[in-house]
């Protein structure tokens, strides 16, 4: 199966693992019932980022006041209630904005349909919009469904977002753990961001892709996300890990663990321990030639038997902004 070319230049850690764990004792799957499905979270469609201190200074604002909106999807509440780029958001239904960690906690905990007041500042001037928050949009594929699901991670419901390809048959899988950062990874896989573009391909060409939001992230419970600890976000994973094998669709002998920047720190213990594993330093190449190499250490982690991963995966570019969206 080949997969085409992605044009996208840096390093990656990338990772494979087996989920042959035969038995499966004393293994607990936190599998999601339809009866405790996980609902989707309020969406304004704005994308964050730390404002810059000459936005600061020009809008006259004070140290930790505000964030900046870098982008407005368009057909959202944020793009309906006259939220612009360039603004910066200082409140949300009456709660202070101090920073996107702020934002997003604060627009997380509000429900659908609510109707609130935006406080922006727009060149210089304070400015308020009523916006009544949507459900978060949900993604499809010419080629593929996309599933919200569910996995449980301590007392917390943790979305994960599966592709699933219309041909028939068991499929090889591409999961994606993300590098650090408040972003939620649950964007049209169609989209310009770097993960969407890397995943899009997979997808498009009958992987099965699977996205883990991080606790307190998106529509995902728990967090608040500024404050997890290693091992909490550890075990989202490791749970959505565990469940992937159940999916009837799924080659289970061919999963392949993409960890980007901090997530290849995931990806070695969030794998079942009979898995062998060497870690190795990854150069993305085109046509054998090095590209970019802005150098990062990758863990490869594969367990016997197993299909080499294709050689055009091995490129990601180092594009994932600081920002957030909600």
């Amino acid at each position: 199966m080949r997969i085409r070319r992605l044009g996208l230049v840096a390093v990656v850690a990338f990772g494979f693992f087996s989920l042959a764990l035969a038995d499966g004792a004393g293994i607990r799957l936190a599998r999601a019932s339809q009866e405790n499905a996980l609902p989707r979270k309020a969406y304004v469609g704005i994308r964050m980022a730390p404002l810059p201190d000459e936005i600061r200074a020009r809008e006259q604002l004070g140290s930790g006041s505000g964030v900046l909106i870098e982008a407005v999807s368009p057909g959202t509440a944020g793009a309906e209630g006259g939220i612009r780029p360039g603004d910066v958001l200082l409140d949300v239904g009456g709660k202070a904005i101090s920073g996107v960690a702020d934002a997003v906690m604060t627009i997380a905990t509000m429900p659908v349909g609510q109707k609130v007041e935006v406080t922006l500042s727009r060149a210089g001037r304070r400015v308020i919009f009523p916006v009544t928050l949507k459900e978060r949009p949900r993604d499809r594929g010419e080629t593929f469904d996309v599933l919200y699901d569910h996995v449980v991670s301590g007392a917390a419901r943790i979305r994960t977002i599966v592709t699933k390809p219309h041909r028939p048959g068991r499929h090889p899988v591409l999961f994606l753990i993300q590098g650090l950062g408040l972003a939620s990874i649950d964007t049209p896989l169609s989209g310009p961001e770097p993960y969407s573009r890397i995943l899009n391909e997979f997808a498009k060409s009958d992987y099965v892709t699977v996205r883990v939001e991080k606790p307190g992230i998106g529509d995902s419970e728990g967090g608040p996300p500024a404050d997890l600890d290693f091992e909490t976000e550890l075990d989202a994973y490791r749970q959505a890990l565990l469940e992937v094998r159940n999916y009837a669709f799924v080659d289970a002998d061919n999963v392949f663990i993409f960890g980007h920047s901090m997530g290849a720190a995931y990806s070695a213990p969030s794998s079942p321990a009979r898995c062998r594993s060497k870690v190795s330093r990854s150069m993305a190449r085109s046509r054998g030639r090095p590209r970019n190499t802005s150098s990062r250490a990758g863990a490869v982690r594969r367990c016997w038997p197993a299909k080499t991963p294709p050689r055009s995966t091995r490129r990601y570019a180092d594009g994932q902004s600081p920002c957030t969206t909600c």
